[in-house]
């Protein structure tokens, strides 16, 4: 596969890579690895006063933690968890907002602050089981996508990991002019910086799967992204990705 070379003004060029995307699964999901930690658990607990923190085995915290919150008034519980989760970037007088807003709205999508969103989600997750008839569920995608290329650059750029922004601007390739990552970034998405990025996916990890050690090699990657940001990919099975 030949790598196209666009030129700029100025006589300066840049080489773009192509690779074949290939969606393997797409999914809606509830659950994300990793959002709570045993040790985030914890400190919840002991925030709470739970007496029987330290007889607990970490296969336990979930529960213990949702029937602590129980004891409580919703309202106090949410501002308990958003303090814990968001100490520094939200305040006061905006977590009454934030838990008020959680109980209707998809905060963990719609909030101005794109670096909370992951950690509004795991809020929004612990205060749901705890109380179901006042918080909304909340749901992510969940991703596995191969990229192969057939190009020497192409397969070193994978062998050596892609990073955010190429994963997302390879994504948005596969995705209609109207999608929302791309009106909404659809200069980041062109070249440049792109530090939402980085908020777009909010776990992911990714392994060579084929590697003849020359030119072709084949990657998949699994994520977890807002539906917001990636619902377009759950009709679509291959396309042309490309990127520099």
């Amino acid at each position: 596969m030949n790598n196209p070379v666009y030129f700029k003004p100025g006589n300066k060029t840049k080489v773009k890579t192509i690779f074949r995307v290939i969606i393997e699964n797409y999914q809606v999901i509830d659950v994300m690895p990793n959002g709570w930690s045993s040790e985030a658990y914890r400190r919840l607990l002991k925030t709470l006063e739970f007496e029987e923190l330290p007889t607990l085995s970490d296969e336990e915290l979930s529960d213990y933690s949702v029937l602590a919150l129980q004891e409580l008034e919703p309202v106090e519980a949410a501002t308990i968890v958003l303090r814990q989760l968001l100490p520094s970037r939200i305040k006061d007088g905006k977590i009454q907002n934030l838990r008020e807003d959680m109980k209707v709205d998809r905060q963990w999508e719609e909030n101005p602050d794109m670096g909370c969103h992951e950690l509004i989600f795991n809020a929004q997750l612990l205060l749901n089981e705890a109380f179901p008839n006042d918080y909304l569920k909340p749901d992510v995608g969940h991703l596995t996508v191969r990229f192969e290329s057939d190009s020497t650059q192409g397969a070193k750029m994978l062998r050596n990991q892609l990073d955010e922004p190429k994963i997302v601007r390879l994504l948005a390739c596969g995705m209609p002019e109207n999608a929302v990552l791309k009106r909404l970034f659809e200069d980041s998405l062109r070249e440049g910086a792109f530090p939402e990025a980085s908020e777009i996916l909010w776990q992911y990890n990714q392994e060579i799967v084929s590697d003849d050690n020359a030119k072709a090699a084949v990657c998949r990657v699994d994520l977890f992204s807002p539906n917001y940001w990636i619902s377009p990919m759950e009709d679509v099975d291959i396309f042309k990705g490309e990127t520099f």
